[in-house]
């Protein structure tokens, strides 16, 4: 399929001003909730008690943007260092990394874990792009010393809602290994583009943190970070081998590259960390609040959920055991006629004759 059909392409493109919008009224709605109405004193009648406790706790502003921004941003920095220590494959990043943006563009950060959501996102990505990682180690890494193996599969199913099932993702990696090629052979053998491919990858993985692959789609980002990683260089002039390539799209690929430049810009600046401790406080803080009644509800119904796969699961392994003990043993059906696999085999190698036709008796 085509990235133009793609529901990554009709359904999680936006502009940037559409993804503020978003992000604004989600933010409203959750401090709304916590903290009650904006402009309203922590004294205020109108608050009920936990709203007024929740306003001298974590301020009358509640959870600002820039905070959710920065917490964001840490979370998928520290998706894409898990990825490296838990498989080689890059895509199981990118994808875990487009499910934890697309997630919090339906539900607001106060609404559930985040260390959660992070750890739902890796385990779903990772059976994605395949091979799916076990969940037991993805619990036994130091970030998910609290997290358990029923809390991830609790997430899943409204992990899965807020993507509305949408699980495919396409990422700059690959066509940028097709533009590499491409200009090449086209160039060769003056000019060698497979030289800056380890420039542009990383150049892709840090604009991956930003809102970037939210706006652009993969081949724009591509060929952005190439030619980033080119203009570093003095040997290779990149416009000019664009523009012959791409006679007709050139302008506007340069206008493209000269925008995603500002988000390279903003990978590369260090995360606050004052406002970090910041807003980790407040977070921790709304998780452990009772006023989220739809929070409560949601976290008992997805507990439920996953402990009756897990009594799915558990079932099934004892039926497999108890198979696989009576094969062993030779044993077959019992008095009562129960069926097992042994009988099944022998059933299935030497099934019962035919029953024999009598013979008409001679007068």
């Amino acid at each position: 399929m085509s990235f133009g059909l793609s529901t990554q392409c009709r359904h999680w493109l936006f502009t940037q001003e559409r993804l503020t919008q978003t992000r604004q009224n989600l933010n409203s709605t959750s401090n709304a909730a916590l903290i009650g109405p904006p402009g309203v004193r922590a004294d205020d009648p109108s608050l009920t008690p936990k709203q007024q406790e929740a306003r001298r706790a974590i301020g009358d502003n509640g959870i600002t943007l820039q905070e959710e921004t920065e917490l964001r941003r840490v979370t998928e920095l520290k998706i894409q260092e898990l990825c490296r220590r838990l498989t080689e494959h890059k895509n199981t990043a990118n994808t875990a990394i487009m499910f934890f943006k697309r997630f919090y563009l339906t539900q607001p950060l106060t609404q559930y874990s985040s260390t959660v959501i992070m750890a739902t996102c890796i385990f779903l990505a990772s059976k994605v792009e395949e091979p799916a990682l076990p969940l037991q180690l993805i619990c036994e890494q130091p970030e998910f010393k609290k997290v358990k193996s029923v809390d991830i599969l609790g997430a899943e199913v409204p992990v899965l809602e807020a993507l509305n099932f949408h699980l495919i993702c396409y990422h700059p990696h690959r066509p940028l290994i097709g533009f590499i090629h491409d200009l090449t052979e086209q160039n060769a053998p003056k000019y060698d583009l497979y030289k800056l491919h380890a420039h542009a990858q990383s150049c892709i993985d840090q604009i991956m943190t930003t809102d970037a692959c939210l706006i652009y789609p993969p081949a724009v980002i591509s060929i952005a970070c190439l030619r980033t990683a080119a203009l570093e260089r003095a040997d290779i002039p990149i416009d000019l081998l664009l523009e012959t390539r791409f006679e007709d799209q050139f302008k506007s690929i340069v206008v493209a590259c000269n925008e995603l430049q500002a988000y390279l810009l903003e990978a590369k600046v260090h995360p606050d960390q004052t406002l970090l401790k910041s807003v980790i406080s407040k977070i921790r803080y709304a998780n452990q609040t009772t006023e989220n009644k739809t929070g409560k509800k949601r976290k008992a119904a997805s507990k439920a959920r996953a402990a009756k796969v897990g009594g799915k699961l558990e079932r099934a392994q004892r039926q497999q055991q108890t198979a696989a003990q009576t094969l062993l043993s030779g044993g077959g059906g019992g008095a009562d006629g129960e069926f097992t696999l042994h009988t099944a085999k022998r059933r299935r190698t030497a099934p019962p004759p035919p029953p024999q036709q009598q013979q008409p008796q001679q007068q």
